[in-house]
């Protein structure tokens, strides 16, 4: 009986460390400042915007304090069907804590825009980045297309216009919480 209850005890104790360690771990991450983003772009697409994406945009993410979830990162050729890129980047966006959206050109490309009503009907929060002093909207009050706009702003998102804003909107959006 003695031999039952000290092993009940240590199976006690050690529950109860897992549980507080797994709490640390996520006051920690709090108190670390630190969020998964994943980035939806068509800068993969050439080079000269691909530069752009690696050496400027990801480090004005990462500025603000949040890791990039680069869907650039998957071989198309590696994959067993093309579908498989979308379900991926889907999963990642089911695990990220919100979006990164690239907003450049006449119109936002049609799979980031896909991007950011999946991720606003999952409650994420997105931060467009729109670089291009080009109109888009279909109105004056409007930055680009209204529905994707709408989408944008519906979790508490905004669009910002330069990588110091973008750094800026990565630190209130996703480090405190504003």
């Amino acid at each position: 009986m003695q031999e039952r209850r000290r092993i009940s005890f240590i199976l006690l104790v050690s529950v109860s460390a897992s549980l507080l360690l797994l709490w640390v771990s996520s006051v920690l991450a709090v108190e670390g400042h630190h969020c998964r983003v994943y980035v939806g772009s068509p800068y993969g697409f050439t080079k000269s915007t691909e530069v752009f994406m690696r050496d400027q945009f990801y480090r004005a993410i990462e500025k603000g304090g949040c890791t990039v979830i680069d869907p650039w990162r998957y071989d198309p050729a590696k994959l067993p069907s093309p579908m498989e890129l979308g379900k991926l980047n889907s999963q990642d966006i089911d695990k990220s804590d919100g979006v990164i959206a690239a907003l450049d050109g006449v119109d936002v490309d049609s799979g980031t825009a896909a991007e950011i009503g999946y991720a606003s009907a999952l409650r994420k929060r997105i931060i467009g980045y729109r670089g291009d002093v080009r109109r888009s909207g279909e109105h004056p009050s409007v930055k680009v297309n209204l529905q994707v706009e709408y989408f944008i702003r519906a979790n508490g998102g905004t669009i910002v216009e330069t990588l110091e804003g973008l750094t800026d909107a990565v630190k209130k959006g996703f480090i405190q919480g504003q």
